[in-house]
This record gives structure tokens, sequence and C-alpha cells, in this order.
């Protein structure tokens, strides 16, 4: 289980974040899992069916019920439409983000998927606990110029990472990212812990 639960439901000025369900597997299949060029960098092969999509709903579901990870899809207000997923998990002190930008026609990346990211990163470093977090991005994808923008700090390259199925390749290079904060003394973070139960027990 996560040390983190964060929030399911997040909204920002013009996107709304929320579990994916399963009356979204249509739309979540051809604008994200089904689309060719949206999945072309993932470590798993492009879904073929809506049948494939929602089982995979299906166990981003068992992540919130078991607190092991936690996953969203990000909603468009003006229009309602699915624009991509966020998915976090990670054992303190290190969290891990890991983002799926739907590239199908009609569905651009806004500055408004840039502002919500900022806010949720803001957020989780702020966490007691949360010292360091990580993004993985394929060295052949287009997210790897964008993650500088969030704050992230490029660390190096990790070879032969995760499969690249949807490239033909058994093994790809990703870039690691990073963003971190200064860690306290460990009797602070004791402190800091227990005064966190006592609020607890006394609301």
């Amino acid at each position: 289980m996560n040390a983190i639960r964060p929030p399911e439901r997040i909204e920002t000025d013009r996107l709304h974040l929320r579990p994916l369900a399963a009356d979204d597997a249509p739309e979540a299949f051809d604008a994200l899992f089904g689309d060719p060029a949206t999945t072309l960098d993932l470590p798993w092969p492009t879904h073929r069916s809506v049948d494939e999509t929602r089982a995979c709903i299906g166990r981003l579901a068992d992540g919130w019920r078991s607190g092991a990870f936690f996953s969203w899809g990000l909603f468009e207000k003006r229009d309602g439409r699915l624009i991509g997923t966020l998915e976090l998990h990670g054992r303190l002190p290190r969290m891990e983000i890991g983002l799926v930008t739907s590239f199908a026609p009609g569905r651009v990346r806004t500055r408004a998927w840039s502002e919500m990211l900022r806010r949720f990163l803001d957020w989780l470093i702020a966490q007691p606990g949360v010292y360091r977090i990580e993004a993985f991005c394929s060295v052949t994808g287009r997210a790897a110029p964008f993650m500088p923008k969030l704050g992230f700090v490029r660390e190096g390259v990790v070879r032969n990472y995760e499969a690249r199925p949807n490239r033909g390749m058994s093994a790809g290079d990703s870039y690691l990212f990073a963003i971190t904060k200064a860690p306290q003394p460990l009797g602070e973070v004791v402190a800091e812990d227990d005064v966190q139960a006592s609020e607890k027990q006394a609301a």
C-alpha cells in the first residue's frame, strides 16, 4: 500500500481529473490506448479492441482499491474530451509519475495540461516524506523536451529500460528526469509524523 493517498477527483479551471470508468472505454480506446501515434513509445502493445481497453481500466481501478498506484483520466471541461492520463506510484521517499498524452486527431495538448501538471507536482513534492519525483521518457518520444518546463531536471539515460513493442524493440532507452527537495533530518521527520498523528486523533 502507498503512503500517499491523493484525491480521486481534481479540478482546475479547464480540466477535470478522475479515475477512468468502464463507460470511458470507447473514448479511451480511440483517444489513447488504441491510437498508434499515442502508443508508439509506450511499453505495452497498442490495444486492438475496446474490450481490451475496458479490461485495462479495470486493472487501473484495482490500483485505487489496493492503494498500490493511482491513475486519472484528464478531461477538457469545455467539451468533455479525454486528452490523456496521469499515473502515480512509488514508495517514500520516492514517487514516480507516468503520463500518456493523446496524439489522436483533435486532441492536441493545451496550456491547461501544463498548468495542471505543475500544480499537481507542486502539491506532490510538498507532501511529508516525499523528497523525489521521477519520470522516465523514451529517448525517441515527444515528451522529453516538455519535462524541463515542468521543473524536472534530466539526470541521465537508463539503457534498455523497458520494452517498446510498438517500435518492434525488446528493450529501449529512457531519459531519467527528477524533481527533488532537500531532506529533513530524521528527528524532524519523526516529530512531524507524531504531530500529524496527534491531530488526526484529536479530530
